[in-house]
């Protein structure tokens, strides 16, 4: 295995084990907190927080598992880079929407 892809892995790899960052919601997700009925307000929060984190989670986990596959595929360093890019974008999305139960996606389709 060549040396220069474990340079490519290094970021991903130093990303995975740093701690989180606080996470904050956005000017329009604070504002739909507070359109939502008073009663769902606490859940509409808690709901898009753990949206964020599940976005977050799918981001380092697909990210990093783009790379290991092209790694271990033998792919030049722009392919694995590649490779992680696309990892980390499908890795978002799958973070994201797996991460809410039913409850969550019936309050946010409540509370658009």
């Amino acid at each position: 295995m060549k040396p220069i892809y474990f340079v490519v892995a290094l970021p991903f790899a130093l990303l995975a084990t740093s701690p989180a960052a606080a996470q904050n919601l956005s000017t329009k997700e604070k504002q739909r907190v507070a359109r939502a009925d008073p009663r769902d307000q606490d859940a509409v929060y808690n709901c898009l927080m753990a949206k964020k984190k599940g976005a977050k989670t799918g981001t380092i986990a697909g990210g990093a598992a783009g790379v290991a596959g092209g790694v271990i595929g033998g792919a030049s360093v722009g392919g694995t880079i590649i490779a992680g890019a696309v990892g980390a974008g499908a890795g978002r999305l799958l973070g994201q929407g797996t991460s809410t139960n039913s409850y969550c996606d019936d309050v946010l389709k409540r509370n658009k």
